[in-house]
């Protein structure tokens, strides 16, 4: 459980961009702040352990979901594990064991606030007002992306990755 928290935090934690990143950084025609305004489902979320190693998956290889940039600059970030947590042995969602609250909180990342885009650094940053993970709360989370039309990329092209898909609307 251990190294799961800190594959998490790997995987959400702040990443500095520099002018180097800016190179490897393309997008597509028209990629500005209401470019990312939607619903995204989350279908990858991998790590890199090491330079030596291979990409990993933080949530396993069909990771549960959703990234929301709404038209008034705010955010919604939620990704589950695969397989999900199993319920708790009380049936209480309330009245878990110390194990189970320990898998849930390990298996689950889930923050809110604002967001601002420079789409010539192409970089997203989430302003964070609130977090599961309390170290979280208050931050600015700096995310590069790269988006091609209904494609989000969100990585540093290092040691995180996570990609997502638009949901079309209903």
């Amino acid at each position: 459980m251990r190294s799961h928290l800190v594959l998490t935090t790997l995987f959400i934690s702040t990443v500095s961009v520099t002018a180097s990143s800016g190179g490897n950084v393309s997008s597509s025609k028209g990629d500005d702040a209401s470019s990312l305004i939607g619903t995204w489902r989350l279908v990858l979320a991998d790590y890199l352990p090491d330079k030596h190693s291979r990409w990993e998956h933080a949530y396993g290889e069909h990771p549960k979901g959703y990234f929301v940039y709404d038209k008034t600059s705010h955010v919604s970030i939620q990704v589950s594990n695969d397989p999900p947590t199993p319920p708790f042995e009380s049936g209480d969602d309330y009245k878990p064991t110390a194990r189970e609250a320990e898998t849930a909180f390990l298996n689950y990342v889930a923050y809110f606030g604002t967001y601002s885009v420079d789409p010539v650094r192409h970089v997203v940053t989430h302003h964070v007002e609130g977090s599961l993970l309390p170290s979280f709360t208050g931050t600015d989370q700096v995310r590069p992306y790269r988006l091609h039309g209904d494609n989000l990329e969100l990585s540093d092209w290092e040691t995180w990755r996570a990609v997502l898909i638009r949901v079309p609307p209903s």
